[in-house]
């Protein structure tokens, strides 16, 4: 949008019949007692709309490049002029648009896009289920390749199947931290996608108050990174909880 008068530049539309419609969805799910008649509602799309917010970065050749990251895993290099699409990588090549969720945001350290990504076996982030693509993706930002995968499988020291990340992931050059719905925190290199270290938020802790706290899901902006130290909520929806933590450079909590 300009500027000054507010009036549209340009509009770049990616999926054809991309209106998706909460009430719609719901209206045609099965209840007791049932809901109102549904056959007057249009179809609509699937749930596969731009969620992460955009980056503007500053691709190899010089010229300005606008990241935007959609709903199925989908990530889009734009030109900010005119509108152009000029590049998509999708992290998974399943045909299911809820397989690598990209949901709450992505992040740049130099030439390299981090973008997270977690499965469901629904629309609008309702049911998590563990999936193979789900961890954390790097991509040139010039080009839209893959330059590494760290799927949270291969750090993954609990018995049940981890499942993916769901918060945005935030840092500083060569480290990006990321939380997964199942409670795990998680430092990267940004380089190469080693995990240099864990930490399991899903548990019980005694708060600074003396009170009784617990632990879950990570997502959303649930990280912060100040004055040499991590701070993190952990409990979201469908994984709840009730903790802030704080992380030092020496790993204690």
């Amino acid at each position: 949008m300009d500027l000054q008068t507010g009036a549209v530049r340009w509009r770049t539309q990616t999926q054809v019949g991309d209106a998706w419609n909460a009430w719609a969805a719901f209206c045609r799910l099965k209840t007791d007692p049932p809901q109102p008649d549904c056959s007057g509602l249009k179809k609509t799309g699937a749930d596969i709309d731009f969620t992460a917010p955009p980056i503007l970065v500053h691709a190899k050749d010089g010229k300005d490049l606008l990241i935007a990251g959609r709903k199925d895993g989908t990530v889009f290099g734009v030109d900010p002029g005119n509108g152009q699409i000029r590049w998509t990588t999708r992290i998974t090549q399943n045909p299911d648009p809820y397989s690598a969720g990209l949901y709450f945001g992505m992040m740049v350290d130099g030439g390299r896009l981090l973008a997270p990504s977690i499965g469901a076996n629904a629309p609008h982030f309702a049911g998590v289920v563990p999936s193979p693509d789900d961890g954390l993706y790097a991509l040139d930002v010039s080009t839209g390749d893959r330059l590494w995968s760290a799927r949270v499988s291969s750090d993954c020291p609990k018995r049940t199947p981890c499942v993916g990340v769901a918060s945005a992931p935030i840092g500083f050059p060569g480290v990006a931290f990321a939380g997964s719905m199942d409670g795990y925190l998680r430092a990267y290199d940004t380089r190469t996608g080693a995990v240099l270290w864990h930490f399991n938020a899903a548990r019980k802790f005694i708060a600074i108050n003396g009170e009784r706290a617990k632990g879950g899901g990570i997502a959303g902006s649930a990280i912060m990174i100040a004055n040499g130290r991590i701070y993190v909520t952990s409990g979201y929806i469908g994984a709840p909880g009730n903790v802030l933590l704080a992380f030092g450079v020496d790993g204690r909590h």
